[in-house]
């Protein structure tokens, strides 16, 4: 069963498919008026950004995944847009009512948009979107850089 759900991770980061903890929110509830049990037990920022340090060979994100509910969630894996791009975290299960840091590594020197997907164990899908954005030039205000030929 674990391998089957690894197997639905990887092609969905292989796809380029990724979806913030899908959820069938059309399926009405079981009794007319009664509130769905479906519950998204987990919460991820769905965008991170952080600024390009082109003298880094790797660029370094963290974001921090908060568990909802009042049991522990377990991570089963983690896929990503490509191999340039890893997650690593400090373990593999978000504590009750908890929340867990995740470091992004980013192998980058130009500006790019990479994406990590997270699998828990009711596999359940989140996608986080990382953008390495360009650095403010510092010479836009310069005399020489707003200098027209005549």
């Amino acid at each position: 069963m674990i391998n089957l759900k690894k197997t639905v991770l990887i092609l969905l980061a292989l796809t380029g498919f990724g979806a913030t903890a899908q959820v069938a929110s059309n399926i009405p509830p079981a009794v007319p008026g009664a509130q769905s049990a479906i519950r998204i037990p987990l919460a991820f920022p769905s965008e991170v950004t952080v600024e390009l340090i082109k003298t880094n060979a790797v660029q370094v994100l963290t974001f921090t995944g908060t568990n909802l509910t009042d049991h522990a969630v377990k991570i089963l894996g983690y896929g990503a847009s490509c191999g340039c791009t890893t997650v690593d975290s400090k373990g593999q299960t978000i504590p009750a009512n908890g929340k867990m840091e995740y470091r992004v590594k980013i192998a980058r020197t130009q500006p790019a948009v990479e994406y990590a997907n997270i699998l828990d164990e009711s596999t359940n899908i989140y996608q986080v979107t990382f953008k390495v954005k360009a650095a403010p030039s510092s010479t836009t205000n310069s005399p020489a850089a707003n200098h027209k030929p005549q």
